[in-house]
């Protein structure tokens, strides 16, 4: 009786929930103060930076731009990269991995990011319902593949929408990090202090992000790009003040399922950035919990919550295995019949900070641009798959002090298949399961039907022939999508 009591005690103590140490200033302090620093990119990466150059001209060519107008839902129309901080951070992450010998490029792209952070200045607006740094629908060069009809191209934000977001310090900072402009941080530093002490610690429900930098993984980045604006015009006390927000912030997100959480419930918090709280997989995936996602943050999230995010991925892409497809068909629910950029997009980010897939997994997941100039988030794919080709370091901004990660030996092309696999890439044909000689979605659903299945009722579903359905059978549909057999 004595012994089976002490067992019941045993089994009852492991049954409560295990109290997370907070983490010190000193233990976070990587995560504020060490930015990422990608060098020795293998030349297997010379096609995507030669493909982020014709992206970024393309941009320069334009001018600039109005936001994306997509129709989500029965008409319902939502605009995406409407905050003035969005392309400043794109671009300024852009310039850094430009062909080594595109010196035009980088020219140009420099004087576009001065130009445009002066005439659309993401800092402005102190005051709650101040509608300053949102960029105009209805000016600037169009991004659409199609032309609007006068009416639609007007759209009145909410209040809501018209605000500017955390995430703002962290571009500006991210731009001047790229730059070299230290001098604009100083002419408009009260400006941006100003927001700052607007945007530190805002909690109300109005506003949907309630927490300012503590509550979501993507919010964090506003007070580490802070600190570090901070740090450029030694202010000490704002420095020390977003950066102990910071790691409130990183403390909080040791719980990734309140993150995780919070981001769902919150989730039309991202009609702030343009976004869709109507995604049909709005209640079945959590892909707004790595919305913002920046490498300091996934480097933490890596470091100290990896097996929960990585479960929240991976059921997300059990969910929607075709998740890296430009507007895939919405086929797990919901009255969307394509999935919006703000499930695909975030996924893949993950993938790459958090969970570091190699440069091939995430090549093969690098889709088309869902905008004909100015996809902020395929530029973001773009760079984020170069940086898998190289070294990673972390360079502390005040010391110049690095530590890089071991290389990874990458040397592969543009038509290797990805790390996790042993098979070989099959033919275009055998992508054809339906025996049209076309790849369409005769072919996907016949493979839908059979996903995850060892015994398909189609034969041709187990495309690389492993003995299951799975994702990489999607992946090969999809690279072959909307081709016809030789």
């Amino acid at each position: 009786m004595k012994k089976l009591i002490i067992i019941l005690a045993i089994i009852s103590f492991l049954a409560l929930p295990l109290k997370v140490e907070a983490l010190t200033s000193q233990e976070v302090e990587p995560y504020i103060w060490q930015k990422q620093v990608v060098k020795n990119i293998s030349p297997a990466a010379d096609d995507l930076r030669a493909e982020l150059s014709k992206q970024v001209n393309k941009m320069i060519a334009a001018g600039h731009l109005a936001p994306l107008r997509i129709v989500a839902n029965e008409g319902r129309i939502i605009y995406l990269w409407f905050h003035a901080g969005d392309p400043i951070y794109a671009l300024s992450e852009a310039l850094k991995y430009l062909p080594a010998n595109d010196t035009a490029t980088k020219t140009a792209l420099t004087n576009y990011l001065k130009s445009e952070i002066t005439n659309y200045p993401p800092y402005v607006g102190t005051m709650v319902f101040n509608r300053a740094p949102w960029l105009n629908p209805s000016q600037g060069t169009r991004r659409e593949y199609y032309p609007l009809n006068p009416s639609e191209n007007l759209f009145y934000y909410t209040d809501n929408q018209t605000l500017p977001v955390v995430q703002t310090f962290y571009h500006i900072w991210s731009y001047a990090d790229a730059t070299g402009d230290k001098q604009l941080i100083i002419n408009n530093w009260d400006r941006i202090n100003s927001l700052y002490n607007t945007l530190r610690s805002r909690d109300t429900t109005d506003w949907k992000d309630k927490g300012g930098c503590i509550a979501k993984y993507g919010d964090i980045s506003g007070c580490v790009g802070m600190a570090r604006l901070a740090h450029l015009v030694n202010n000490a006390s704002v420095r020390d003040d977003a950066a102990s927000r910071a790691t409130q912030g990183y403390n909080n997100g040791l719980n990734f399922t309140q993150f995780e959480e919070t981001a769902l419930v919150e989730n039309s918090y991202f009609k702030i950035d343009g976004g869709d709280d109507g995604d049909p997989t709005a209640n079945l995936m959590y892909s707004y919990t790595f919305m913002n996602l920046v490498p300091e943050v996934g480097r933490f999230i890596g470091q100290y919550v990896k097996s929960a995010a990585e479960a929240s991925i991976n059921k997300q892409v059990q969910n929607i295995p075709t998740w890296y497809v430009t507007l895939s068909p919405g086929f797990v629910g919901g009255e969307v019949n394509y999935i919006t950029p703000l499930t695909g997009h975030p996924l893949f980010q993950a993938h790459s900070m958090i969970l570091r897939k190699d440069a091939n997994f995430l090549r093969q997941r690098l889709d088309v641009p869902l905008a004909k100039v100015g996809d902020l988030y395929y530029i973001q794919n773009l760079v984020s798959t170069i940086k898998a080709y190289g070294q990673t370091c972390w360079e502390d901004i005040r010391t110049g002090t690095q530590n890089c990660e071991p290389s990874t030996s990458t040397s592969s092309s543009s038509s290797s298949s990805t790390s996790t696999s042993t098979t070989t890439t099959p033919t275009t044909c055998a992508t054809d399961l339906n025996n049209d000689r076309f790849m369409d979605l005769a072919d996907y659903n016949i493979l839908s039907n059979d996903y995850f299945e060892s015994n398909p009722t189609n034969p041709r579903s187990d495309i690389d022939k492993s003995g299951l359905v799975d994702l990489e059978d999607f992946s090969l549909l999809a690279r072959a999508f909307f081709q016809n057999c030789p």
